[in-house]
């Protein structure tokens, strides 16, 4: 038998070798990939996908033979007609197999060449998986349906149906279907794009990846056994009752581990969303500040526990009070870190405390001395794998998380106690367009605090990079464990991110501290281009308004940790650093097409914008914030490319509206306040006080802002009369211009942006990776 099969395998083949239509598919795909590798600068595991077009045609040459003229009459007389079927599936897969040899090979060659791409191993890893995937895939549900049916229009119909629906998952409008429903997409492998982050298990859930190739493999099987069982049925030679007891049986096995892999992962799914911070969870408690008591500084010894997702720790905050000495202080720490002692760390006495929800209540009579001052030392202890939820509700990716070989602890998250009662998260109602219902979803409220002396020791079982955006101090073994301690006069937010990292120190004439860096391994070839032509940026915002930071921090970020877009880079929580993509770092071609455009160049300063504006540019705040570091960016291109750029940004903004080009991360209130906020700016910059006033008011109000964390109505009226904009000029007409830039103002931050209406936006990328936008209309 295996003799008749590998003749009739080799008889297919021949025939492949000899039409134009294969030759024809072999160049699509390679020009496709090339061009893509060149475009990119680097290996796109996802251009994988874009080749099931071009094998599913193949597939549907193969199985639609018999239609052409004496095919049928050719293969009926054949002695073994049995095994036709069989053999046809052997030589698709054979043949998808030697197309893909032949892409692998062109990837490897690519690497010897000096062309500006990069190619990592795991990148390539991900791309033959992919590949290989995809092709088990394709020529399963081609050979399924041809049993059913060798009608090319319906293969053809069926091939486009299953790729177009495959796409529309893969996008982000895969977030209104539940996460295990990912591994029933057959187009793609959720989470595996072949970077350090996305193959380290973390996103959306460490068993993700593994579960979705041998759910897919196991369906491909069922379908083949399907196929096959069919064919057979339908030809000549019938089955004997033997034989179709068996394929039935292997039929009913698959079916029974398909389920049980569904079962397993929906429940899997279903513990990791347990652990997530739920709305029934928030306590909605009123914010307190008890403003009288100071705190003066932080020294928190934390472990990293990976294997557990677990973190220890013992915090001593350093209090002082400059009024009555109260009855009980109040603090906010994270929901799911169980306080476990409090104690006066001067005198050792156990105090007593209550913990309800994210608020920890401590009482403190007759423990302040005679001086005001009073030590208190929490020990704290929880399992850090805190999701964030989409628009159903389903876990949509990691937040805080604890594990191997990353871990993040963001800034801003109460993940040590921090003075005062303060509201963690919110829940937000909102419609979808096509639905009448409402629904609700759980946002993170940043909390901030004035800056303080922070030091901070941490210990981990991992040989792990720690960064945070405090100065480290030491690092060293200590009893099979990396220690790392870190200190810092004045800093607030602190972050902590632990991964396989290398360090390097770069010096700049432009910079006037040195930067510290920090990338993955093999990913380096970048980094120097990197800092130096972020150091030029960050001397310029810097003759703007100082930064009183002891040093500045660029690192490479994992890829679920930032977005790619001007508006969404989520910076939320990594105050006082620079993150850069693992896109920019690990390309030869660092000024490819992409980031050589506007774009690019936007997202560039929006990090670096970061260190003056924390928390700009992210989904839910600071949009007063947006439109000045916007205006700071609009400055720094002036300073490049002449007055002509910022004449043409106020111009655009003068005629700004919805329907404006190229503005859909601009849409609803928030491009109307950064319209607003820049020509404010603009009518400064064009009274008696010129370019020294717009400094001057940029300084006042950046400092309200970093002290807080927002920028009101009142702020902005402060900062104006410090600057002496109303000064001599009560009833001028530019007076009448602030006011009513302010009064605008002041209308969209009250103005309810809650609901997400408006209609449903599909764009296909350059790459072919889909888009699937909700605009939002007021």
């Amino acid at each position: 038998m295996i003799n008749i099969i590998a003749n009739m395998v080799k008889f297919e083949l021949l025939l492949f070798m000899k039409e134009r239509n294969f030759w024809l598919v072999f160049l699509l795909m390679n020009v496709y990939s090339w061009a893509a590798f060149v475009l990119a600068g680097q290996i796109m595991s996802g251009v994988a996908q874009m080749f099931i077009p071009l094998l599913g045609y193949l597939a549907i040459e193969i199985v639609t033979r018999e239609k052409r003229d004496n095919f049928t009459e050719i293969t009926q007389s054949l002695p073994y007609n049995d095994y036709i079927f069989l053999s046809r599936i052997i030589t698709i897969l054979l043949l998808f197999l030697l197309l893909g040899t032949v892409l692998t090979l062109a990837i490897l060659l690519v690497s010897l060449l000096p062309l500006p791409i990069y190619v990592s191993y795991s990148a390539w890893l991900a791309f033959v998986i992919k590949y290989a995937m995809i092709g088990i895939n394709v020529s399963s549900l081609m050979f399924f349906v041809a049993s059913l049916s060798r009608k090319p229009s319906l293969l053809y119909a069926a091939l486009f149906v299953w790729w177009i629906s495959g796409i529309f998952v893969t996008s982000n409008a895969g977030i209104l279907f539940p996460l295990n429903l990912a591994i029933a997409n057959f187009t793609y492998i959720g989470g595996f794009g072949g970077n350090p982050s996305e193959i380290s298990g973390l996103f959306p859930n460490g068993d993700l990846i593994a579960g979705t190739i041998l759910f897919q493999i196991a369906f491909s099987i069922m379908l083949m056994v399907f196929a096959l069982a069919i064919a057979r049925n339908r030809s000549i030679v019938k089955l004997g009752i033997f034989r179709t007891k068996i394929a039935q049986g292997l039929t009913y096995l698959v079916m029974v581990l398909l389920v049980g892999l569904v079962a397993v992962q929906y429940s899997h799914v279903k513990k990791e969303q347990s652990s997530a911070i739920s709305g029934n969870s928030i306590v909605m408690a009123k914010t307190y500040e008890q403003s009288t008591i100071i705190v003066d500084g932080y020294d928190l010894n934390l472990s990293i526990l990976p294997e557990q997702h677990k973190i220890t720790a013992k915090a001593k905050v350093e209090l002082r009070n400059s009024g009555t000495s109260p009855a009980q202080i109040y603090f906010t720490l994270l929901e799911y870190l169980n306080v476990q002692e409090v104690k006066n760390a001067v005198s050792g006495e156990l105090l007593e405390w209550v913990q309800e929800g994210p608020y920890l209540t401590v009482s403190t009579l007759g423990q302040f001395d005679n001086e005001g001052r009073l030590n208190i030392s929490f020990d704290y202890a929880g399992r850090v794998w805190e999701w964030r939820n989409d628009f159903y509700g389903h876990p949509a990716g990691l937040v805080n998380f604890v594990a191997k070989p990353f871990t993040f602890l963001r800034g801003g998250y109460a993940w040590y106690p921090i003075i005062g009662r303060h509201q963690t998260h919110s829940i937000v109602d909102y419609k979808l367009p096509w639905l009448k219902a409402e629904y609700q979803m759980i946002q993170h409220i940043p909390i901030t605090y004035q800056p303080v002396r922070f030091n901070m020791t941490v210990n981990s079982e991992q040989d792990l990079t720690i960064i945070s955006n405090l100065k480290l101090v030491t690092k060293n073994q200590q009893d099979n464990q990396m220690r790392y301690e870190f200190k810092s006069n004045l800093v607030s937010d602190v972050f902590l991110l632990a991964g396989p990292y290398e360090y390097t120190q770069i010096t700049t004439n432009a910079s006037k501290s040195p930067l510290d860096c920090y990338y993955f391994p093999s990913h380096g070839q970048n980094i120097n281009k990197i800092a130096h032509g972020y150091s030029q940026i960050i001397k310029f915002y810097d003759s703007l308004i100082p930064n009183d930071f002891e040093s500045t921090i660029i690192f490479e970020s994992p890829r679920f940790l930032t977005y790619d877009t001007m508006m969404r880079t989520n910076n939320n929580g990594l105050i006082g650093a620079i993150p850069i993509t693992e896109a920019l770092s690990v390309t030869k071609a660092l000024w490819s097409p992409w980031w050589s455009q506007s774009s690019g160049h936007a997202l560039t300063q929006a990090r670096i914008l970061n260190l003056w504006w924390p928390n700009c540019f992210n989904d839910n705040h600071s949009t007063v914030a947006d439109g000045f570091a916007i205006y700071m960016f609009t400055l720094f291109k002036e300073h490049q490319r002449g007055r002509m750029f910022y004449d043409d940004a106020k111009e655009y903004w003068l005629s700004y509206n919805e329907n404006s080009p190229d503005n859909e991360e601009m849409l609803g209130r928030r491009g109307y306040i950064l319209r607003e906020v820049f020509l404010l700016m603009d009518a400064i910059r064009k009274s008696k006080l010129g370019d020294a006033g717009v400094k001057e008011f940029l300084r006042i109000i950046n400092a309200q802002y970093k002290s807080k964390r927002v920028i009101e109505t009142a702020d902005i009226i402060l900062a104006l009369d410090q600057v002496g904009v109303f000064s001599g000029e009560k009833n001028s007409k530019g007076n009448d211009s602030y006011h009513t830039r302010i009064e605008n103002i002041n209308r969209l931050l009250n103005q309810s942006e809650s609901s997400l209406q408006g209609t449903l936006k599909f764009k296909l990328n350059w790459d072919f990776s889909p888009e699937v936008k909700i605009i939002r209309v007021n």
